[in-house]
């Protein structure tokens, strides 16, 4: 299974379509459609391999849906999840890490981001794991199997902290 992005007039990516190796691409299912033209859709496979998220962004704000990959087989459409609905203002991205969502995140006025958790189960149940903070901006989160490496930036260095699943943390500057 592929999943595939459609443009509209002004080159903007709109929908997301499932096409099965081998079958007809008049059998292809339209899995998503953005008709605000603020904003675009893409898809991405999860770096575990067990998820693919749909992102739907404009410039500052926000919606993420996922799909389970052992739900292909049926209507993606109707297997689709959504984290969190968009809200005005609201960036956030998700990455997979064992049972749990990662979800960097802006929201509550952290202008220099959050992360938070969230189990994949309950996608719109988020805890907090490191707060906002003025003088550290999270960027992202990269996911391996025993440790999430998050990229930050702080007077005006690159910096990584890992934390490890035991829970142990560690910080290094570049």
């Amino acid at each position: 299974t592929i999943f595939y992005l459609k443009f509209d007039e002004a080159w903007r990516p709109y929908q997301v379509w499932k096409h099965v190796l081998g079958e007809k691409t008049s059998s292809d299912e339209l899995v998503m459609e953005e008709k605000d033209p603020k904003f675009r859709v893409d898809a991405t496979r999860s770096r575990s391999g067990d998820y693919v998220f749909f992102n739907i962004g404009s410039a500052t704000t926000d919606e993420v849906w996922f799909l389970s990959m052992d739900k292909l087989k049926g209507s993606a459409k109707r297997e689709l999840k959504c984290v969190a609905k968009r809200e005005q203002n609201v960036e956030y991205s998700v990455a997979h890490h064992g049972q749990e969502f990662l979800i960097l995140t802006n929201k509550d006025n952290a202008t220099n981001f959050k992360l938070m958790t969230a189990p994949c189960s309950d996608p719109g149940n988020w805890k907090e794991v490191i707060p906002h903070s003025k003088d550290l901006t999270l960027l992202r989160a990269h996911t391996f199997k025993d440790f999430v490496v998050i990229e930050q930036r702080g007077e005006g260095l690159s910096q990584f902290r890992i934390r490890y699943k035991s829970g142990v943390c560690v910080c290094v500057n570049q």
